[in-house]
């Protein structure tokens, strides 16, 4: 283990990858030429033109991420590509409009445009069923950089996903780099650390085994974090039908101490499934950045206990 990169160090520690999804309303991707600098601002291959509009962006959307992305795959034509997502409320997923611009400064002018919730002449059809964005931003932190790079090239070389209407995406960074190889998916908006091409291929084929859920899995960004760990469980009981029903949660008490909450989902059938769990919450130290001695406390969560029941029948599930 190589105590200089965070990754190598986080996996051999107390902490696990669950409930360290981030949670964004509006994730905008620009394609942008690499090199990328730490704060990507500054690259050198970003227009003056780009750079204030993503600046007046982040100051009438505040809540929103921008991301440059980059694919290393032969263009036809010169063009680039803006993608953005946005939760909608009342929706398990985020609704993508995409736009492709003939140069990178007309980029520009869409986020201009989205920002005043004007038409874009730029706007174009969805090129993919879904973007996996794995974080290759090596100039932020060295993980991303020694993990994310190979990874992003390994799953380039997949069969399987070559076979998918996937489209992978190299991208600047989006947290989390202690666990690189990372990754999050779209339209979902989940994310993953420690990934092999083997959880890859099945998370985006949801098939075979589960082991992606409890081995790469850090939860979903359309929940809290604790609620992400009652998710997590309740992918490895439910399996891969979880991920056509319409979910839904709701937080009943909290405390310093302890946490009880209620999540549902509406199965192929309409029948809605009702879970209750309680959580603990504690401190675990980690190390959050290579070349970094110090380290810092981050939230955990252990469930408890878990109980399945439907308006049709009710019955308790084991104790965790």
């Amino acid at each position: 283990m190589d105590p200089s990169f965070c990754s190598a160090v986080t996996a051999q520690g107390p902490e696990d990858l669950i409930s360290t999804a981030y949670y964004c309303p509006i994730y905008v991707l620009i394609e942008c030429p690499e090199p990328w600098t730490g704060d990507f601002l500054n690259s050198p291959g970003l227009p003056e033109r780009l750079r204030g509009a993503i600046e007046q962006l982040r100051q009438m959307l505040p809540k929103a991420k921008v991301l440059l992305i980059n694919r290393d795959s032969p263009k036809l034509s010169q063009s680039f590509s803006v993608l953005i997502y946005q939760h909608q409320l009342l929706s398990n997923r985020y609704h993508l409009r995409e736009f492709c611009t003939p140069s990178l400064g007309d980029s520009a002018q869409v986020l201009l445009d989205y920002c005043h919730r004007d038409q874009s002449a730029f706007e174009v059809r969805g090129g993919g069923d879904r973007d996996v964005l794995i974080c290759t931003h090596g100039s932020h932190d060295a993980c991303c950089a020694r993990f994310g790079n190979p990874f992003y090239i390994q799953a380039k070389r997949s069969s399987v996903l070559a076979r998918s209407n996937v489209r992978l995406w190299r991208s600047s960074h989006f947290g989390g780099h202690r666990f690189a190889p990372t990754a999050v998916t779209f339209p979902d908006g989940r994310y993953y650390g420690w990934l092999t091409v083997g959880h890859l291929e099945a998370i985006v084929g949801r098939s075979g085994k589960l082991n992606a859920y409890g081995e790469a899995y850090r939860g979903w960004s359309l929940l809290p974090p604790a609620l992400q760990v009652m998710e997590q469980r309740l992918i490895q009981q439910v399996g891969w039908a979880w991920f056509n029903s319409e979910v839904d949660y709701q937080i009943l008490t909290e405390s310093e101490t302890k946490i009880t909450a209620q999540m549902s989902r509406t199965d192929f059938h309409g029948v809605v499934h009702y879970y209750r769990g309680s959580l603990t919450p504690h401190l675990v130290n980690v190390q959050v950045s290579c070349h970094r001695e110090k380290t810092s406390a981050v939230t955990k969560y252990d469930l408890q206990s878990l109980f399945h029941f439907s308006p049709r029948f009710a019955h308790s599930g084991s104790k965790t």
